[in-house]
């Protein structure tokens, strides 16, 4: 198999039977992060400063801080929105980082807003 047959593979992978994408390495974030997760995609948050673009998809550090990488963002946070084509995706491969995408996310919205709202609190 030549790289880019690997590759079409490894895209081809993570997809839904449905065609969409499925999210990677959700498992190793807290189940606290995945329901911040689920507020975020619920709330519709944007995927832009600039631009009114919802957020489908994350790329998210993972470790004993995921929710902390979340919700401060920066370097160990990665919001994306308008295309859902794992080639904008820089983390994809990296076994310390978890893509999570809004269609799949299994948080719970109302256990998200509550740690949210404690975490708004501090």
């Amino acid at each position: 198999m030549n790289n880019k047959e690997a590759n079409q593979s490894r895209l081809t992978a993570c997809l839904s039977p449905s065609g969409e994408q499925r999210s990677i390495r959700a498992d190793e974030l807290t189940q606290n992060a995945r329901d911040v997760l689920a507020w975020a995609f619920d709330q519709e948050l944007s995927a832009s400063e600039l631009a009114p673009i919802p957020m489908t998809a994350v790329e998210v550090k993972t470790g004993d801080d995921d929710v902390l990488n979340i919700m401060l963002g920066g370097d160990v946070f990665t919001r994306h929105g308008g295309s859902d084509s794992l080639k904008y995706f820089t983390h994809k491969d990296d076994p310390d980082w978890a893509v999570i995408f809004s269609n799949d996310c299994d948080g719970c919205k109302d256990r998200g807003a509550k740690i949210v709202e404690e975490f708004s609190k501090k």
